[in-house]
């Protein structure tokens, strides 16, 4: 696989996590990340997309505080760059609404689900 996309390349991560290699997938998201976080703004969209997907595979991994902190920075991104109807914030506000349920949160959850 790493032959066809480089090792940086966020797909690469992806694949990972479906084939359950968690872990591997975990080392890639965090290089995307770095990679990312070095060379494009601070609100590009790509940069939302890795902190979401990253945010999603910590919590596959139970860590839900890291997942909230990544989904915060996504929304972040996502609020500043796109309309307001745009289904990309329908999927952080659900993302971030079943960790704050998660974390017990029930009022912060129910505030994003609207």
């Amino acid at each position: 696989m790493e032959k066809v996309l480089n090792s940086d390349h966020p797909d690469l991560a992806t694949i990972y996590k479906d084939l359950n290699e968690k872990k591997k997938a975990l080392e890639l998201y965090e290089k995307c990340k770095k990679i990312r976080e070095k060379v494009l703004n601070s609100d590009h969209p790509d940069l939302a997309t890795i902190y979401n997907n990253l945010g999603s595979l910590y919590n596959d991994l139970n860590e839900k505080k890291k997942a909230l902190e990544l989904y915060e920075k996504c929304k972040n991104i996502r609020e500043k760059v796109l309309n307001s109807d745009h289904p990309d914030l329908a999927t952080i506000y659900n993302n971030l609404g079943i960790i704050y349920d998660d974390l017990n949160e029930k009022k912060k959850a129910l505030e994003l689900y609207k």
